[in-house]
């Protein structure tokens, strides 16, 4: 929660923030009802693959950041989920040129700073699959994400 806030008051922060906007605690809070569906869906699975210099963008403070990291860690055992996190130093066989999210292979959502699209087009789809499925490769998973996320924790709780 603490981290979605830092977040959400980041971003009200800005100058072309919408007056109209949902506060930052409304935001955090559906963030964290989103959350409690996710870890009790059984019927869908997500994939979510980052880089490893995404755990260490310092949002809040360095406690806000270790909940977060401990988040994860709970969030890579849901049987619905499969977190992979590309380690520094990896080498970068391709890169992604801005966040994308996949819906099987019927659609891809790609995200901007101000818009986002929803391509269908069937080559864009097969693009951006063999884009994730490569950056998947590059990831670790499982005991290996979660001995990853544990170190930037104490890392942060360090700090």
């Amino acid at each position: 929660p603490g981290y979605a806030l830092a977040v959400f008051t980041a971003n009200a922060a800005r100058p072309s923030a919408s007056a109209d906007a949902d506060s930052p605690a409304d935001l955090a809070a559906s963030r964290a009802e989103r959350y409690r569906q996710l870890a009790e869906d059984q019927y869908r699975s997500w994939v979510l693959v980052m880089s490893e210099a995404a755990l260490n963008w310092l949002a809040g403070t360095p406690s806000v950041m270790a909940e977060q990291m401990d988040q994860l860690i709970d969030a890579s055992t849901l049987p619905s989920v499969r977190l992979g996190i590309i380690p520094f130093r990896t080498p970068a066989r391709v890169c992604a040129p801005h966040g994308f999210d996949m819906y099987d292979s019927r659609g891809v959502c790609i995200g901007t700073k101000t818009a986002t699209a929803l391509t269908t087009e069937p080559r864009d789809v097969a693009d951006y699959e063999a884009l994730f499925d490569e950056l998947e490769r590059m990831a670790v998973f499982d005991d290996d994400v979660r001995e990853l996320l544990r170190a930037t924790a104490e890392s942060y709780r360090a700090s």
